[in-house]
C-alpha cells in the first residue's frame, strides 16, 4: 500500500483528496525509477483541476500543482523530467507547478529594526510565480 504522508504534506492535518494521492503516487513510483536523490525531495502541497477558457472560447481544463518553496531547487534539476510524467498521464490537460510562496505587507507588525525581505514583497513573489509557471523556459523581456 502506498503511504500517502511521503509525498503530500499538507496543513494541519488535513486529508488529501483522490487527485492529490495519484499525483504523489506517480511521483514516488518516478523517485524509484530515475534520479532518485532530486526527487526524493520533491513534495506536494495540493493538486487541483482549474478551469479556463481558452483563446477559441471553449472550456478547458488545466493541473495546477502547489509545492513547498524548499522543493523548488530540486524541482528545477528534474522538474522537466516530472513534467513530462505528468503530462503523460494527464493527455489533454496542461501541467503547471508552482511553489507556495508567501507575500508578507509592509504593515505587518514586526520589530522597528527589522526590515522585510524584498523576495516577500508583492511585485517579487508575483514575478517568481510567472517564472515557475513559464518553467522550462526563461522569461526574457516583459
Amino acid at each position: 500500500m502506498f503511504n500517502r504522508r511521503e509525498k503530500i504534506i499538507k496543513k494541519d492535518g488535513a486529508q488529501p483528496t483522490e487527485l492529490e494521492e495519484h499525483v504523489a503516487k506517480q511521483l514516488h513510483a518516478l523517485a524509484n525509477k530515475e534520479k532518485k536523490k532530486d526527487l526524493s525531495i520533491i513534495f506536494i502541497n495540493s493538486a487541483q483541476l482549474v478551469d479556463y477558457e481558452d483563446a477559441a472560447g471553449s472550456a478547458k481544463q488545466y493541473l495546477l500543482i502547489r509545492i513547498p518553496h524548499r522543493s523548488l531547487g530540486a524541482f528545477k534539476k528534474a522538474g522537466a523530467l516530472v513534467q513530462d510524467l505528468l503530462e503523460g498521464q494527464y493527455e489533454d490537460k496542461p501541467v503547471i507547478i508552482v511553489a507556495n510562496r508567501t507575500i508578507i505587507s509592509p504593515s505587518a507588525k514586526r520589530h522597528p529594526t527589522q526590515m522585510r525581505p524584498r523576495s516577500r514583497c508583492l511585485t517579487a513573489v508575483h514575478k517568481e510565480i510567472l517564472n515557475d509557471v513559464c518553467f522550462p523556459s526563461n522569461i526574457t523581456g516583459k
